[in-house]
């Protein structure tokens, strides 16, 4: 068992000790071609009635996720759906996901087909949306139904993971994962993790004794543990961990011992379509639901034309760049499209990070949040006034959110007593107005840093026309029918 475990350790580290660093991803595809992808592998696209799509930009990938809901002659769109994820910089379809909102119904206790009949189905389905891929794995575990006695009203579904081997070894952060219908023989989920990577030759590295006797030295402390189930809390008990948390690699070229996490750098490569994902014609059309989605996303703004706006008004520092982008729907306006960026910097003792929700549209900045840390960074004799606090929210207001900003009035007031010193820093609530009728939960609000720096916003605001207040009852009118309907009480 021991030395099975440790030809394991020295399998995935001695590939995870000397990964070289990453290329510069080019852009990928487009929305469009990213459907029209989907589209070829799972032409039953046609037959759904909804579609919208979100984008994910993190680690120099490019991901597209699109969601097609309802058929014709039903009634709830999101009852029966197929999600497909594509990976916009390889050409590769990701991950899928089916439901037919099949509820009910009365099944033998037994699965229509055997596990290798299923098994099959999961492989076929691999070696038509990832071939390549495909071909360097192998299976590495079954995730088995469970099997009862008499008739069942749900389904037995199978679930299939496949590694990929590089020289022979495991490397189990690229894998394949597929569930399917063991009734139906229907495929249910997909979901494939690859990179490109370039993986060192298994050549001069150290023998397994060696790596026996580097992790004796180092591999386990004696503690008290104590385990937890619903039965109550155990006693404690002596038991062997590892010492340094509880992840351990040793590498297998220099022997040098290493906690944690491991993070490799990923080469992204500009593959080419896999078989079948051509220009076929009968795969260029596109349903008027497809269309709409597609003529809406090519009006929007680029993550990194929405990046800029945030920069320019917010006063990024220069060394924050941007680490992730995506673009989801705001389900309360399917038509209303946002982006949500994140920027990091890590230094020696310090580090920031910021985010930021934008209307992909018209670059309106919806919220932002700016964090950093440094050293004395909380220590210090602060001298902003609340009242130039309260100056430099309202001038951010009148350049981030002009006209939400106008029906709006401030209901937050700062009482500082200058012995005591000022707060490091101050928080605004702008409450909106209609008409002069307050509207409930539609704000706006800043955070003043004590050095002036925004490092808090956020627009809760309802978009929608608001009903007029012709003809409504007056306050006294209202108290006089409450009271003539309820009454008061003495206690």
């Amino acid at each position: 068992m021991l030395r099975r475990f440790f030809i394991a350790l020295l399998s995935a580290l001695m590939l995870l000790s000397a990964v070289t660093p990453a290329l510069a991803a080019e852009r990928g595809i487009d929305a469009r071609e990213a459907i029209q992808l989907a589209k070829t592998f799972f032409p039953e696209t046609d037959e759904f009635t909804s579609f919208y799509s979100t984008v994910e930009n993190y680690d120099g990938r490019l991901i597209y996720s699109l969601h097609w809901q309802g058929k014709a002659g039903t009634d709830d769109r999101s009852y029966d759906y197929l999600t497909v994820r594509v990976d916009g910089n390889s050409k590769l379809i990701i991950g899928y996901n089916r439901d037919r909102g099949v509820q009910g119904g009365q099944y033998p206790a037994l699965p229509k087909l055997t596990e290798a009949e299923v098994k099959a189905k999961a492989e076929e389905f691999l070696r038509r949306l990832a071939p390549e891929q495909f071909a360097t794995m192998s299976l590495d575990r079954v995730q088995k139904p469970s099997i009862v006695v008499g008739k069942r009203s749900w389904h037995h579904t199978y679930g299939f993971t496949y590694v990929r081997y590089v020289n022979g070894l495991a490397f189990r952060a690229n894998n394949a994962h597929v569930q399917v219908n063991a009734d139906t023989g229907e495929v249910t989920s997909y979901n494939l993790n690859w990179q490109e990577l370039d993986f060192p030759v298994p050549d001069g590295i150290i023998d397994i004794e060696e790596a026996g006797s580097i992790f004796a030295g180092h591999g386990f402390k004696l503690m008290y543990v104590r385990s937890y189930s619903w039965r109550g809390d155990s006693k404690p008990y002596l038991a062997y961990v590892l010492e340094n948390g509880y992840q351990l690699q040793i590498d297998a070229f220099t022997g040098e011992i290493s906690v944690g996490d491991i993070v490799w750098t990923e080469r992204q490569t500009q593959e080419s379509a896999p078989p079948g994902a051509g220009g076929d014609k009968a795969e260029d059309r596109f349903t008027e639901y497809e269309l709409r989605e597609i003529d809406l996303l090519e009006g929007l703004l680029t993550a990194e034309q929405a990046e800029a706006k945030v920069r320019e008004l917010l006063k990024l520092p220069a060394d924050f760049q941007m680490s992730g982008s995506s673009l989801y729907r705001d389900y309360s306006d399917e038509s209303l499209r946002f982006w949500n960026i994140n920027w990091f910097v890590e230094r020696e003792e310090y580090y920031g990070s910021a985010s930021a929700r934008v209307n992909a549209a018209n670059g309106a900045i919806l919220s932002f949040n700016f964090n950093e840390k440094e050293p004395g960074m909380e220590k210090g004799d602060y001298k902003l006034t609340p009242e130039q606090a309260e100056a430099i929210a309202v001038a951010f207001l009148q350049k981030a959110a002009p006209a939400e900003y106008a029906l709006t009035k401030l209901v937050t007031k700062h009482e500082v007593d200058p012995e005591n010193g000022y707060p490091h820093s101050y928080g605004f609530s702008f409450d909106r107005e209609h008409n002069g009728i307050p509207v409930q939960g539609d704000n706006l609000s800043v955070t003043v840093r004590h050095d002036g720096r925004i490092v808090g916003f956020w627009v809760n605001w309802y978009r929608a026309e608001l009903p007029s207040a012709a003809g409504v009852i007056s306050s006294e009118a209202m108290a006089a029918h409450f009271l003539a309907a309820h009454g008061l009480d003495l206690e």
